[in-house]
């Protein structure tokens, strides 16, 4: 690896010795003749350079050993070089070697032609090209710098080190406007890999081109202006149209702003067009980010080296007497301390260092790395009579992962003492001088911690504080004193630095977080056909694009068209520019070979023009539907309409330059054939707006680790439309059910006042039967699908409200994905696009991003979370919902007769189980051979206690038709004691106690006979004896026929008494308010099953990786259900916030009553995309999700066995508060404080489940060491999740004062893996303020973004988060906004306002 380094190590060694005898002051010494006896000696540069190459990709290899990486850092740190990295010292001495040509050009320029050392000097010259010309590598690097070189020297008047001292390439150069200080001026920049020189054009001047004789070339003549090195240079981009304090009040144009950190000055610069602005942000960005990454890779390795270390030397030291002990300085006695002078003779003579010298770089490190610290913390670490302390000592030394959950809790203290209606951060008025803004004084802080439960003591207060001082989350108003409990000492989080001016709060915006652009793309999910997708990608000049489609092909009948741009592939954003042509067909190739539809995600404009021409029979091949406003339902292959772009689901706005929005289908068809007879020439314009769109915001943030990216997704949830679709579906069947179970009694009753509740309640059900039949119809068609259920506030639907009641208002998909870029060069772990399945194609492929069996893209995602936000249902539904009469009792009686309905069908089910198996157990007894029997036939045995659903199996051998028998007698009597329990349960009872005066059969009757019924049934088949037979088939179906009966007199009993109980007039709107929380479900399912299936979900960043975590995620829904988490920030200054609460809570807890099953598609069904049913009524509802056969095949067999039986079950929850104190008339605190407890109540016990999941002896290695750290790492998030449940605990009993649970509740959720749905009267502002919130959260505590940045990030996410129509309304914002909300959930445009006056 370090080839003849020596040998370079000997020629120097003699060089300096002859430097050194040769008088440089004198005018006559001859340098160049010096070096002319050592030139021989320069030869060894060719075998080190020539050898560069290998040596790198040893050094490469080698550092990937641990230990031997430790052992690299070692050597830096103690050589005084811990800024730099071994690799770089080996490219040292060619680096060096190209800058002798440079340096005898120079002095051949000041030599003159009769000094005794010109030919000399010329000689060196040729001599050192000579030997820098045999490597290619250093010839190139040579021509580059002569390059850079010649060009500074036509520079006038330059400033400062020569380019070449620092820099080794021009990346950029080009001619941009200047505005700075209020002059607008045309700038030369240049752009070098450590440098920014920017020059003033003066004129032209003529040089000859070396090599070709008499060419004269002209270069511009450029006068120095300027110069910033790379380190101190930030960008920030400048929207199109806008204008700032820094531009002069120039509107801006293709702009953006650069700031110069060493001398803080900001100034704007101004490209000809938009994609050469994109070349230089990118180019700065890249070299920024470059630097970044490779100063947190040597401080993360010297963290770890440190670590490591300090652990071992305090060990030895310990043992060693007089060293660490109690040491009294000037009268104060400090216990176990050291000095550091005896430390450093320590080191020295135990041969940990060489020297003295590399003894105190080595204490610095340990100090600078958090082992030990001055007792007073008034040194660094210095060969002198002072005194240290090792922090194991005094209980101060953190973790890596301690210090990280420092900063989460100081995140949480601050959010909620943000949220408090008393403000406890607020101003301090002094004396003397100016107020102190955002301040708490150390005793109130300590106070305040102490009363919310976050720590026991005082003691312990002052500790966190001390933590949060040490950490940079705390700070004092004016020095850096230590954390202290006085009264007279005032903190500020940091935060909250940047609020008391609007300067510094931009100026903190700009250093943490910048905005990159904003997309509006359209997905589309090209299906997989035996021909290929027709489409092929291609990489453009600034993105990817599609490069061709087929005509006839599936991409086409998309209304995909060459040239579009592709904002992402799958869940991976490739807009960027840097994957090659060859990749992006592997892509393609890789989706095909798994057989899966193409997903891309192409920039599209929300509503676009086109032109069609008439075909020769004069069609557009438009299918039309709808009316105001009218939609394209399908498009002919091929036709002139498709080639254009116009896709299935676009809604036409006008025609001709005519509005047909409020048009009926018939104007519309008619105006559509008058414009192709009058223009079928040139062809009939329209205006389409799209309705399947995503809007995508793309952020770079500065994080811990380096500069990362940041999208925030927001689309129409998938499912808008198609679950309550199913659910009607499902619903009208159950009322039809009722009504023929109910006709009957009308004929024996007698009474009339029961006769006529029976009769309007069976009416009622005739109507929503009628009704929602339709509606399913409807909401089903192709249009409805493609239209965007967005409704601004107070705003109704052309459509009707009464079509699109039971869809979900504002209904949105929220995904959040940070990422990193890869540098091409560096592979890093795979991860999936799809689920995995085999693929022929070669993966031998250059990049960063090796996906399994596939290609590789530029980018590696760290966190991906969905999130949904939806508007509560309106005021209609919420009026007459509150009215209904005895609700609990309602959904009781009927979730027991759902539940005796499902065990009694599981009976019935049982005889096609036990004849199909008595089939395949003859045919393997007759062939002897076990390849009749598919390998997915499995048999329902077994179940658990009290009756529960039961478990599948598949047999070891059907053969033994003996044990088959045994199981099958086993199964059926646990089903048939499955449907007794549910016959026996209390609601059945007090069914029949309401019902008797109008049927006389008595409950105690009707249970006996059904027990001696079944007993009597059990023993036929017991009767059949032990082999299985066609005998047994015969018995198990004269049981289910036997019980059939009863089943029907328990559910007519049960329908019955909730006939006498209901609100006929309520039913609607509770199906309404269920239909929509149902879809806002389904949606946040299936985003995190997505992502789990594609190894991309990891709530429990950073204890786990998401391929570990999305498996763990699977196992868990499927053994502890699925948490389901709404929070409502409700207003606080509104009289109907109450019935919203009543509604959330009773539809919440019929959502006990869901499960998701998942199934697996028919491999002939189309387009292989997931799909869904549902069965069952609002008390027991069963949503049947169908996934292709290889996100089946990914499942854990738990879940897949769970989901063929009982399925997935929820555990909803509620959290919910008001941004405002409640007047007293309407004071809706009781409610809250109610729900919140019964949520939390359920929240403690998924957690307890999870737990005791989690730390499952089954699942833990028999090794007791392997046990031990298995135990150590799965308890580190459940720790730290008890601790945050117990905060959220404190936080409720004190919400009287403050809405902090909020953002505990939805951390809490996160970390579960629950499904968060956010709801407000709009879905638009407290949803999108509360997502804003906790998104910066999330960066926070998942991915490195400092806590002094959270007010920037905040900010700019909220000015991301509403729509821009909404945003322009503020009478809009009043109404969905209380007076005075907490600061964090104020819009963006009135932070700066509110943080003005918060306090006061």
């Amino acid at each position: 690896m370090f080839c003849n380094i020596e040998e370079i190590h000997s020629l120097h060694q003699r060089l300096k010795q002859s430097l050194l005898q040769i008088k440089l002051l004198d005018y006559s010494c001859c340098i160049a003749q010096m070096f002319l006896h050592h030139a021989e000696g320069f030869k060894v540069y060719t075998k080190y350079g020539s050898n560069n190459e290998t040596a790198q990709k040893q050094f490469y290899e080698l550092e990937r050993d641990a230990v031997v990486k430790a052992f690299f850092t070692g050597c830096m740190l103690l050589g005084g070089h811990s800024d730099t990295t071994v690799d770089a010292y080996l490219f040292k001495p060619v680096q060096r070697i190209c800058k002798y040509p440079l340096l005898f050009k120079e002095l051949l320029k000041y030599t003159p032609p009769d000094h005794p050392d010109h030919a000399a000097t010329e000689q060196m010259l040729v001599s050192m090209k000579a030997v820098c010309s045999v490597v290619n590598e250093t010839k190139r690097r040579v021509e580059k710098l002569e390059a850079i070189a010649d060009w500074q020297a036509t520079v006038e008047g330059w400033e400062g080190s020569n380019v070449t001292d620092t820099c080794n390439e021009q990346v950029m150069k080009g001619t941009l406007i200047k505005i700075s200080a209020g002059n607008t001026q045309e700038r030369e920049f240049f752009l070098f890999d450590n440098l920014l020189v920017y020059c003033k054009k003066t004129g032209n001047i003529h040089l000859k081109q070396k090599g070709q004789k008499g060419s004269i070339k002209a270069v511009p003549k450029i006068e120095f202006k300027g110069r910033i090195a790379v380190e101190n240079l930030e960008v920030e981009n400048i929207e199109d149209g806008r204008s700032d304090y820094h531009s002069n009040g120039i509107t801006v144009r293709n702009g953006w702003k650069v700031r110069n950190i060493a001398k803080n000055k900001w100034f704007v610069l101004l490209a000809k067009t938009q994609p050469e602005k994109k070349e230089w942000l990118d180019a700065i960005r890249s070299l920024k980010d470059k630097k970044r990454r490779q100063a947190t890779g040597r401080s993360s390795d010297t963290h770890d080296l440190m670590r490591d270390k300090g652990q071992i030397i305090y060990n030895q030291l310990k043992r060693e007497r007089d060293y660490i002990k109690d040491r009294k300085y000037h009268l104060k006695m400090h216990p176990k301390a050291f000095v550091g002078r005896e430390f450093v003779q320590w080191l020295v003579a135990r041969g940990e260092v060489s020297n003295s010298e590399e003894a105190v770089r080595l204490g610095q490190a340990l100090l600078e790395n958090g082992i030990l610290h001055h007792v007073t913390d008034d040194h660094q670490f210095k060969n002198e009579d002072l005194l240290y302390r090792f922090r194991y000592d005094d209980g101060t030394y953190r973790h890596k992962h301690q210090l990280q959950d420092i900063h989460i809790k100081g995140l949480r203290i601050y959010i909620r003492l943000q949220g408090l209606y008393t403000a406890k951060i607020k101003e301090h008025k002094q004396t003397i001088g100016s107020n102190m803004k955002h301040v708490i004084s150390g005793s109130k802080l300590v106070d305040w911690l102490v009363e919310v439960g976050d720590v026991s003591n005082r003691q312990e207060a002052v500790l966190l504080g001390q933590d949060l001082f040490a950490q940079g989350i705390l700070r004092h108003i004016s020095d850096e004193r230590k954390f202290k409990d006085s009264s007279s000492l005032y903190y500020r989080f940091t935060p909250d630095d940047m609020l008391p001016s609007k300067k510094e709060a931009m100026q903190a915006k700009v250093d943490t977080i910048q905005r990159c652009r904003e997309l509006t793309v359209r997905r589309v999910q090209i299906p997989w056909s035996k021909n290929g997708y027709g489409i092929t990608l291609a990489q453009g000049r600034l993105s990817t694009v599609v490069g061709s489609v087929e005509e006839g092909s599936p991409a086409q009948m998309e209304g995909i068209v060459p040239r579009q741009s592709i904002a992402a592939i799958g869940h991976y954003f490739v807009s960027r520019s840097g994957i090659s042509d060859k990749q992006l067909a592997q892509v393609v190739q890789w989706f095909a070979a798994a057989k899966a539809p193409l997903q891309l995600s192409l920039v599209q404009t929300p509503q676009f023009f086109t032109t069609i021409k008439p075909s020769g029979e004069g069609s557009l091949g438009l299918h039309i539907k709808g009316s105001k406003p009218p939609v394209v339902n399908k498009l002919d292959p091929l036709s002139p309409a498709a080639l254009k772009g116009v896709m299935a689901g676009c809604c036409i706005i006008s025609i001709n330059e005519q509005d047909v929005t409020q048009r009926t289908h018939d104007e519309v068809i008619k105006i559509v054939k008058q414009s192709v007879e009058l223009k079928r020439a040139e062809g009939v314009s329209f205006k389409f707006g799209v309705g399947s769109i995503q809007n995508i915001h793309h952020y770079s943030f500065e994080a811990a680790e380096g500069a990362k990216n940041l999208y925030c997704v927001t689309e129409e949830a998938p499912f808008t439309f198609n679950v309550p679709a199913q659910f009607l579906l499902a619903q009208s069947k159950y009322y039809r059910y009722v009504m023929d179970i109910l006709q009957p009694i009308l004929m024996e009753c007698k009474e009339k006042k029961t006769k006529d509740i029976i009769q309007t309640y069976i009416k009622k059900l005739d109507n929503l039967y009628l009704e929602y039949t339709v509606l399913y119809q409807s909401l089903s068609n192709y249009h409805f699908r493609h239209w965007p259920s967005f409704r601004p506030y107070g705003i109704k639907v052309p459509a009707g409200p009464q079509l699109l009641r039971p869809v979900p208002v504002n209904c949105h998909l929220h995904k959040m994905v940070v990422t990193s870029d890869v540098a091409s060069s560096e592979p890093i772990s795979p991860t999936h696009i799809i689920s995995p399945a085999p693929s022929p194609i070669d993966d031998n492929l250059s990049g960063s991003f090796v996906l399994p069996n596939g290609p590789s893209l530029t980018t590696e995602i760290e966190g991906f979370y969905p999130f949904v936000t939806m508007a509560l249902p309106s005021k209609e539904d919420i009026t007459l919902s509150a009215s209904g009469r005895k609700v609990d009792e309602i959904q009781a009686l009927s979730w027991t007769e759902g539940l005796v309905r499902q065990r009694y069908d599981e009976i019935v089910a049982e005889r096609s189980i036990v004849e199909d198996f008595l089939e395949k157990s003859i045919k393997v007894a007759e062939t002897g051979s076990m390849t009749s029997i598919d390998e997915q036939d499995v048999l329902l045995i077994n179940g658990d206690e009290g009756g529960s659903p039961m478990t599948r199996r598949r047999l070891e051998s059907v053969s033994d038709t003996g044990h088959v028998m045994g199981l099958v007698r086993d199964g059926v009597k646990n089903r048939v004691d499955a449907f007794i329990v549910a016959c026996e349960s209390e609601s059945v009872k007090k069914a029949f106690d309401n019902t008797k005066e109008i049927v006389n059969d008595s409950y105690d009757d009707v249970i006996t006979a059904l027990k001696r019924v079944a007993l009597k049934e059990m023993d036929n088949i017991k009767a059949c004896g032990r082999t299985l037979s066609q005998k047994a088939v015969v018995a198990v179906e004269h049981l289910a026929e036997a019980l059939r009966d009863y089943s029907k007199i328990v559910s007519f009993r049960l329908c019955l008494a909730m006939a006498l109980l209901e609100d006929p007039e309520s039913l609607n709107q509770q199906d309404v308010a269920f239909s929509q929380m149902l879809t806002a479900i389904v949606t946040g399912f299936m985003e995190q099953l997505n992502l789990a299936l594609n190894q991309l979900y990891n709530p429990s960043i950073p204890y786990h990786d998401s391929c570990e975590a999305s498996e763990e995620w699977l196992t868990q829904i499927a053994n502890i259900g699925l948490l389901v988490a709404f929070e409502a920030p409700m207003g606080g200054s509104k009289a109907s916030d109450a019935p919203y609460l009543d509604l959330l809570r009773k539809t919440l807890k019929l959502m006990q009553g869901v499960h998701i099953c998942l199934e697996p598609l028919h491999h002939t069904e189309k387009n292989q995309l997931p799909t869904l049913y549902v069965e069952g009524n609002r008390s027991l509802q069963k949503v049947v999700i169908k996934l292709p056969k290889r996100q089946m095949d990914a499942l854990p067999e738990r879940l897949v066995a769970i989901s063929a039986g009982p399925g997935v079950h929820l555990q909803p929850v509620i959290f919910t508060h008001s941004l405002s104190q409640s007047p007293p008339e309407y004071d809706i605190a009781v409610m809250q404080r109610s729900i919140n407890e019964k949520s939390l109540q359920v929240l403690k016990e998924y957690y307890r489940q999870m737990r005791k999941y989690r730390l499952n002896k089954d699942r833990l290695p028999d090794d007791p060491e392997a046990m031990q750290a298995a135990v150590h790492q799965i308890s580190q998030p459940l720790n730290s999740l008890e601790i945050l449940v117990s905060q959220l605990q404190f936080s409720m009993e004190h919400m009287y004062d403050g809405v902090g649970l909020l953002s505990l509740a939805s951390e809490a959720a996160i970390r579960m893996g629950g499904v968060r749905i956010t709801a407000c009267d709009t879905g638009v502002y407290r949803s999108s303020m509360s997502l804003a919130l906790e998104e910066t959260s999330l960066l926070i505590r998942c991915h490195g973004l400092p806590v002094k940045s959270f007010r920037p990030v905040l900010n700019t996410l909220k000015e991301g988060a509403l729509p821009n129509l909404e945003k322009k309304n503020n009478c809009l914002l009043k109404m969905a906004f209380p007076v005075q909300p907490p600061n964090l959930y104020i819009a963006a445009e009135r932070a700066d306002v509110c943080d003005d006056t918060m306090g006061n």
